[in-house]
C-alpha cells in the first residue's frame, strides 16, 4: 500500500491527488462494509422479513374474507320449467319462470356479522401480539449475542494477561528465581484459558446463529453496537398495575378472541328461519291460443333433522376453550408479572454492584498481584488466584446482567401492549 501511494506522487499533483482520494474512498468502504447492528435494526429486520409480513396479513386477511361473507347476501334464483307432452289430445305445453330470494326472518344473519366485525378485530389485535412476540424474541437473542461477546472479550483480555505473565515468568526463569514447574504451571493456565475461550466462542456462534434465523439476515458478521449496555435501566420502567388487571398484547389478542367466539356462539344459537320468496309467469300454450298466469312462492324449510346442531356445538366448544385460554393466560400473566418484577429489581442492583464495585476491585487485586510476582514478593499460586477471581467476577458480573436483561424483557412482554414501545431499548 505504501509502494502504491509513493507511485502516485510521482505523477502530477492534481492526478495524483485524485487517484489517492480514490483509493481512500475505496479503502474506507472496505472497512465501513461490516455493518453495525443494533437492537432496533434487528428488530426492523425481523419484522420486515417478507414471510412474517404474509404470516400477519394472512390471519387478518381470512378474517377479512369471514367478515365479507357475512355481509354479503345469498345470491337470488332464477328458473324456468317447460313441460311439453307430444302425443294427441294433451292441453297444450307449459313454460314457468321464476325468480326467488332467501330471506332471514330471524336475525341471525345480523349476529353473524357482529362476530365477523369482533373476528376481524380479534386477528388485528393478534397480529399485533405477534409483532411483539417476534419483537421481544428478537431482542431475548440480540442481548444473548452481546453477552456472548462480552464474555469472549473478557477471556481474550484474560488470556493477554496470562501470556504477559508467561514472558515476566521466561525473564525469571532465566535468573533462575522460577522453577521448571512454575513455568509449566502458568502455560497450563494459558491452555486452560484458550479452551474455555473456544467454548465461549462457540456459544458466541451459535448465538449470532440463532439472531440470524430471526433477522433473515448474517448476523455473524455484524458488528454490536459498544453503546449498547447489557444492563437494564430498571429506573425508566413506570408501569402501575392498578387494580390487578393486567393489558398488554397477548392478552388483549386473547380476549378480543374469547369475545368474537361468544358472539359466534350466540349467532349459531340462534333459530334460523329462512324464508324463501318468488314471483314469475307461466304460460299456457294450447291448439287455440296462449295464456300468461302470475306465480308467487313461499317456502319455509322445517327443521325436523337439521337444526345446526353441530354448527352451535362447534361455537360453543370455541367460546368455551377462548373464555378458558383467557382466564389461565390472565392468572399465569398476574403471577409472572410479579415474579418478573421481583428478579429484575433485584438481579439489576445485584448486577450494578458487582460492575461498579466487585470487578473493579479484583482487576485492582490482579494488578497489584502482578507487580508482586514480578518482584518476587508474591508466588505462583497467589498470582494464578487473583487471575481466577478476576474472571469468575467478570464472568459473574456477566451472567447476572444477562439475567437481569432477560427478566427485563419478560416484564416488559407482561406489561406493553403496542410494539411500537421499544422500551429500554437502546
Amino acid at each position: 500500500m505504501l509502494e502504491l501511494l509513493q507511485f502516485f506522487s510521482r505523477k502530477k499533483p492534481i492526478r495524483a491527488r485524485f487517484f489517492i482520494l480514490v483509493l481512500a474512498c475505496c479503502i474506507s468502504a472496505g472497512v465501513h462494509a461490516q455493518t453495525t447492528l443494533t437492537a432496533e435494526e434487528a428488530v426492523r429486520l425481523a419484522l420486515s422479513r417478507p414471510e412474517v409480513v404474509r404470516i400477519i396479513d394472512a390471519e387478518i386477511g381470512v378474517a377479512r374474507s369471514e367478515l365479507t361473507a357475512a355481509r354479503t347476501w345469498p345470491n337470488p334464483e332464477l328458473s324456468m320449467e317447460r313441460v311439453s307432452v307430444d302425443r294427441p289430445g294433451n292441453n297444450g305445453d307449459e313454460t314457468s319462470f321464476m325468480l326467488s330470494q332467501q330471506f332471514d326472518l330471524s336475525g341471525r344473519r345480523g349476529l353473524q356479522r357482529r362476530a365477523a366485525e369482533l373476528g376481524l378485530s380479534a386477528a388485528e389485535m393478534g397480529a399485533v401480539a405477534e409483532r411483539q412476540r417476534i419483537r421481544l424474541e428478537v431482542l431475548r437473542r440480540y442481548y444473548a449475542v452481546v453477552a456472548a461477546a462480552r464474555r469472549a472479550d473478557a477471556y481474550r483480555t484474560w488470556i493477554g494477561e496470562l501470556d504477559e505473565l508467561a514472558r515476566v515468568a521466561a525473564r525469571r526463569g532465566e535468573a533462575g528465581d522460577l522453577s521448571g514447574y512454575e513455568s509449566r504451571r502458568i502455560q497450563q493456565s494459558g491452555e486452560l484459558a484458550r479452551s474455555r475461550l473456544e467454548e465461549v466462542e462457540t456459544a458466541l456462534l451459535a448465538a449470532r446463529e440463532r439472531l440470524a434465523s430471526l433477522i433473515g439476515t448474517d448476523a455473524g458478521n455484524a458488528l454490536i453496537d459498544e453503546r449498547v449496555d447489557l444492563l437494564p435501566d430498571v429506573s425508566r420502567f413506570n408501569h402501575e398495575v392498578g387494580d390487578g388487571t393486567l393489558v398488554n398484547a397477548e392478552l388483549a389478542a386473547l380476549d378480543g378472541r374469547r369475545v368474537s367466539t361468544a358472539a359466534a356462539a350466540q349467532a349459531a344459537s340462534r333459530p334460523s328461519l329462512p324464508v324463501t320468496l318468488g314471483v314469475g309467469q307461466r304460460r299456457l300454450e294450447g291448439p287455440v291460443g296462449s295464456d300468461d298466469a302470475l306465480l308467487v312462492q313461499l317456502s319455509v324449510p322445517l327443521p325436523l333433522f337439521d337444526r345446526n346442531q353441530a354448527a352451535r356445538s362447534r361455537a360453543q366448544a370455541e367460546s368455551q376453550r377462548a373464555e378458558s385460554l383467557y382466564r389461565m393466560t390472565l392468572l399465569d400473566m398476574q403471577s409472572r408479572l410479579k415474579t418478573a418484577q421481583a428478579e429484575t429489581a433485584r438481579l439489576a442492583a445485584a448486577a450494578q454492584r458487582l460492575r461498579a464495585d466487585v470487578v473493579p476491585q479484583a482487576r485492582e487485586l490482579t494488578g497489584i498481584a502482578r507487580n508482586s510476582f514480578a518482584e518476587g514478593e508474591l508466588d505462583l499460586v497467589g498470582l494464578l488466584a487473583a487471575f481466577d477471581a478476576e474472571i469468575e467476577a467478570v464472568n459473574q458480573s456477566l451472567d447476572l446482567q444477562h439475567r437481569a436483561r432477560t427478566a427485563w424483557i419478560e416484564l416488559e412482554q407482561l406489561t406493553q401492549h403496542d410494539p411500537s414501545t421499544t422500551g429500554d431499548m437502546p
